[in-house]
């Protein structure tokens, strides 16, 4: 059976996730190549970025921090949110959040972390602020070294 012109757009390019990376910003540190955000054990580094959310985004597929740990073990984070429309909205007319937790994380990999719930109601067109926080001295922090924090990996439909 054939596809219509249609049908082929629809199944091959409207449903094909689109993937993008946004790096931390202020890198004060590199591992590897990659320039990252060092995220010390036993304090508290918040790291920011943001990214502007294309005209065609439909839906998220995934949102992920991408970290590379020092150490395995249990990294307690949590992630915050602001956005709003370019030019006619405030910067803060929505947040969300990822409450404080723990993941575990494994030295030198770069550890993946789901962070999409704190993008609920995000919509195309949004300037999107993201605050990732390490409490690295909370007590069920277990990597017991420094985590590096390189970026955010979207992919949307």
């Amino acid at each position: 059976m054939s596809l219509s012109w249609q049908e082929f757009i629809f199944r091959n390019v409207l449903t094909t996730p689109v993937e993008f990376f946004v790096g931390a910003l202020d890198a004060d540190a590199t591992i590897g190549s990659f320039p990252a955000v060092s995220m010390a054990d036993g304090v508290t580094t918040n790291v920011y970025t943001y990214i502007l959310i294309p005209s065609n985004f439909q839906t998220f597929v995934k949102v992920e921090a991408l970290v590379v740990a020092g150490g395995t073990g249990d990294m307690r984070r949590s992630v915050d949110t602001t956005w709003g429309k370019v030019g006619t909205e405030t910067y803060s007319a929505a947040s969300d959040s990822v409450a404080a937790g723990e993941i575990a994380v494994t030295t030198d990999l770069i550890n993946a972390i789901d962070i999409g719930a704190a993008f609920t109601g995000v919509a195309a067109g949004d300037l999107v602020g993201i605050k990732f926080t390490r409490v690295g001295g909370h007590a069920n922090d277990t990597v017991g070294a420094v985590c590096y924090f390189i970026g955010v990996r979207l992919q949307y439909v």
